[in-house]
């Protein structure tokens, strides 16, 4: 079962992200490391508002009052994710602590 929102893994300047659709069902996707970083970098600057492609498609992450919206489209589907505020603060702060431990060895 998955317990986690998001479980985010590094290797060969890619990321990985799941994140967590219900106890059975995650949604893995491939980033680039530094259109990622980027993402991180703006939201960790208090951007409300960010938009960036991942391999084709489009992305977009909305912070709203109570939640934050991450929201990405397929050819043919869109996906719309809501989560708190702690949990995509602590998905960086396991990118960042991931980072250090890839490049302090």
């Amino acid at each position: 079962m998955f317990t986690d929102t998001f479980k985010i893994y590094l290797g060969d300047n890619l990321v990985h992200l799941s994140i967590k659709v219900s106890p059975q069902h995650v949604e893995t996707h491939v980033f680039d490391l530094q259109p990622f970083t980027n993402v991180m970098k703006q939201y960790k600057n208090g951007n409300k508002q960010i938009f960036f492609k991942n391999r084709g498609n489009d992305w977009e992450i909305f912070v709203k009052q109570d939640y934050i919206k991450i929201f990405y489209i397929l050819p043919y589907v869109t996906k719309h994710f809501r989560v708190h505020h702690w949990e995509m603060d602590n998905l960086f702060d396991m990118f960042t602590n991931k980072l250090k431990d890839a490049y302090s060895t």
